[in-house]
């Protein structure tokens, strides 16, 4: 396994690495920040209420910034794995990765206490793709 970089993370202090370009900084934190992994499962545990916004303090890009997640609405979808009733949240991030920074991800999460990531729907530099849940176990 190798890693492009590697991201510690402490209540007060997140420690960078860029393995390739052999980077390395420190960031102090006035509140806990996730990196972008660990931000997803945070995601999936806030309340979800149609119409609210919840922020979340996230780490990437060099960059610490308060992710804006959207809740949309309730959706009933169809994806290989079968049929959901889903909950459309939006996430903005202030960072620009593979993913364009606009606005335009779209996450269908489970209804229920499991908020399983069956869709996602995303434009990304060189396009947009769909993912959707083949199966669930």
């Amino acid at each position: 396994t190798s890693f492009i970089q590697k991201t510690e993370e402490t209540p007060q202090k997140i420690f960078f690495h860029d393995i390739l370009k052999d980077e390395k900084a420190e960031y102090k934190l006035d509140k806990p920040a996730y990196d972008p992994l660990s931000g997803f499962y945070v995601m999936t545990q806030l309340p979800m209420e149609i119409g609210k916004t919840e922020y979340i303090s996230m780490f990437d890009s060099k960059k610490i910034f308060d992710a804006e997640i959207n809740v949309l609405k309730k959706e009933n979808i169809s994806v290989p794995a079968g049929k959901f009733d889903t909950i459309v949240i939006n996430p903005v991030l202030q960072t620009e990765g593979l993913f364009v920074r606009n606005g335009k991800m779209f996450i269908w999460l489970t209804d229920d206490e499991r908020k399983i990531p069956v869709m996602f729907r995303s434009k990304v530099k060189i396009g947009s793709f769909v993912a959707k849940l083949a199966e669930e176990n």
